[in-house]
């Protein structure tokens, strides 16, 4: 019987492996003709390129404003991962999304600041992808990629201190010797965006009383799309607004209902759907360690592939697969930064059986929200 266990977990550790979730550098890619933007007019490019390859398409945007971009990947079959950047040597990021093939077309909204060269890095989700490009007949994929370029929303002042929904604060002068503290109260489990039209501004999440750190301080330069975002409960907290340079500001909040259907522990993890998306969040208040439940069965030995997606304020979430005795299986502890996609591909088919996803935080001075995508592959 231990001869058996042991042949099965060797199994599982041979099968079962992190995959990169691109499989190229961006400055490796081919580059495309530049999609040029135009104030209230929607353009399209269509960009084809081989199986398995990378691509760069820049994006002109004229003049600030809120930029659409919509990818319709309908014929590609494989996953590929989208990532953007504001500068043409691909180390300032500024947001990702998932473009699954159980989808035709996915949409992102950024939100400029004036007119720039924005660029979209266009790779295989896992670099071993079922699609061979070495057969006789050449195989092509086709994206076609629109930009919508529309004015800001028409500014809602709030003259008071406590911050609202989809709300600008009035402008206030902040220098690096004071400190700037605007109060927010949610109701149920809420996910809240706080950007600004000052992008060298930190802030810091606090407790009711001041008196707890429930994040670190966040850069908004930094953070993904200019914005940060906490994972709350119902409660009372603060923002704490801080900055190493005197300049005015405002700051502008968005709240999102998160839906929270996971279980407390392994007798009650939730039951995922394969090839469907499950959100959640870890909330400022959850200790580091403490889990999200969720388990997924196989009917029979099969190939499966996890996405696990991640914005989180600081740090990192971690991802960990247990079997049906509820072991940890092994090289099956993985760590997901904010912004970031993991992809976890099985290169073989892996035992029939339930098993369970267990997500938490890695310290508790974070918070924020994830994504779970399970399919067999």
């Amino acid at each position: 019987m231990k001869k058996l266990l042991l042949l099965f977990i060797l199994a599982f550790f041979i099968n079962f492996s992190t995959i990169p979730a691109q499989a190229a550098t961006p400055a490796k890619s081919e580059v495309m003709t530049t999609l040029s933007t135009f104030y209230n007019e929607s353009v399209s490019g269509s960009y084809t390129t081989s199986a398995n390859a990378s691509f760069v398409v820049p994006v002109a945007v004229a003049s600030q404003g809120e930029l659409t971009l919509t990818v319709n990947h309908s014929k590609i079959p494989e996953d590929y991962l989208l990532k953007i950047y504001n500068d043409d040597s691909y180390i300032s990021h500024i947001k990702s999304t998932f473009l699954s093939t159980s989808k035709s077309k996915d949409k992102v909204t950024l939100t400029m600041g004036g007119s720039s060269t924005i660029y979209l890095y266009l790779a295989p989700a896992t670099s071993n992808s079922k699609t061979k490009a070495a057969s006789a007949d050449a195989v092509s994929y086709d994206f076609i990629i629109s930009a919508s370029l529309t004015p800001a929303s028409k500014q809602t002042i709030n003259s008071s201190k406590t911050l609202n929904n989809q709300t600008w604060t009035k402008k206030r002068l902040i220098t690096s010797n004071n400190k700037h503290y605007y109060k927010i109260v949610v109701k149920g489990n809420k996910a809240v965006q706080i950007s600004s039209n000052n992008t060298y501004l930190n802030v810091m999440l606090l407790d009711k009383k001041k008196k707890y750190q429930l994040s670190t301080s966040i850069s908004l330069k930094t953070a993904n799309n200019f914005h940060t975002a906490f994972a709350l409960t119902k409660g009372t907290y603060y923002i704490k607004v801080m900055s190493d340079y005197q300049s005015s500001y405002q700051l502008y909040t968005k709240v999102i209902k998160v839906p929270t259907k996971y279980g407390k522990n392994f007798d009650k993890a939730k039951s995922l759907t394969l090839g469907s998306q499950v959100i959640g969040m870890l909330d400022c208040n959850k200790k580091a360690g403490k889990g999200e439940y969720y388990k997924f069965k196989l009917s029979k030995a099969s190939r499966i592939s996890i996405a696990f997606y991640v914005e989180c304020t600081s740090d990192a979430f971690m991802l960990e697969i247990y079997d049906s005795g509820f072991n940890e299986m092994p090289t099956s502890n993985f760590k997901c930064t904010n912004s970031s996609l993991l992809y976890i591909n099985s290169i073989n088919s892996i035992p029939a059986g339930t098993y369970y996803l267990k997500v938490s935080k890695t310290k508790i001075a974070t918070s924020g929200c994830y994504g779970l995508n399970v399919k067999k592959s």
